[in-house]
């Protein structure tokens, strides 16, 4: 891991990966410094074990509370982004926890702009056009990270299932497919792929690179507001930040009482 130094003149170890309890759930997470050693330490080795990493926000944690997929892929994971404003708030008010926010597209730049490594790789997710589009752009960006072919996300599980094992050697899975239809493509290339990086970034990410989805301003998504963008630019999203919000926070609350109890 990297390293800083105290004003004492000290080498300080930046804090590593912890596990945290999140209502219902328990993931292990950091800040993004952390996410990309992650990265760059998988990168690195020779004989690259399996790796696994996902994003979680108010939305996905309502998912892991309807579909055990979602919530057996958040808690499998290597490293978790907490990707929305909403979790790190309420970790802070119910927990007074601190959780480092990290944009899922933030750390897949980092990986597309080069952690020392060419590596293969795979994109699943968003119409046909779409993940097309965004293979070509991100193989124009990318000196490291080659796109070798994709599917978009809206075929059957069997399809899915021969194209992972068709792909069982290649590095790196990308899936952007919605929720929890991501979270269950993940866990099958897991079990698929001898040793690949297995990486949600989110339908929005294979979106923003194929161009049909308008990128946040970055100090917007600096302050947390990338859902006040959304609810203005992508209007078919306002029912779930509505209606989403209302059950994250009453699940949360109903979790915390429990906690109380037991």
């Amino acid at each position: 891991m990297d390293a800083s130094v105290t004003p004492a003149g000290a080498v300080a170890a930046t804090p590593g990966p912890e596990r945290v309890r999140f209502g219902r759930l328990e993931f292990t997470t950091g800040s993004r410094q952390v996410g990309r050693a992650i990265l760059r330490d998988w990168l690195g080795q020779t004989e690259r074990p399996k790796l696994l990493v996902g994003f979680i926000n108010p939305h996905v944690y309502n998912g892991a509370g309807a579909h055990a997929d979602v919530a057996e892929f958040l808690e499998s994971c290597d490293f978790v982004c907490v990707d929305g404003i909403g979790v790190t708030f309420a970790a802070k008010l119910l927990d007074r926890t601190r959780l480092s926010r990290v944009v899922a597209t933030d750390l897949f730049d980092d990986l597309v702009g080069g952690l020392g490594r060419s590596v293969d790789a795979v994109l699943v997710g968003a119409t046909s056009t779409e993940v097309v589009a965004a293979a070509d752009q991100l193989n124009k960006k990318s000196k490291e990270l080659r796109v070798i072919d994709t599917m978009d996300g809206f075929s059957d599980a069997a399809d899915y299932e021969a194209f992972f094992t068709k792909h069982r050697e290649v590095d790196v899975v990308l899936v952007g497919a919605g929720s929890p239809k991501s979270e269950q493509l993940l866990l099958a290339a897991h079990r698929v792929c001898r040793s690949a990086l297995s990486f949600h970034i989110g339908a929005g990410t294979i979106k923003l690179y194929s161009g049909t989805k308008r990128r946040a301003p970055k100090l917007v998504s600096r302050l947390g507001f990338e859902w006040m963008h959304r609810i203005i630019f992508e209007p078919h999203t306002r029912s779930r930040y509505v209606g989403g919000a209302w059950t994250f926070a009453s699940d949360l609350l109903r979790s915390k009482r429990a906690g109380a109890r037991s």
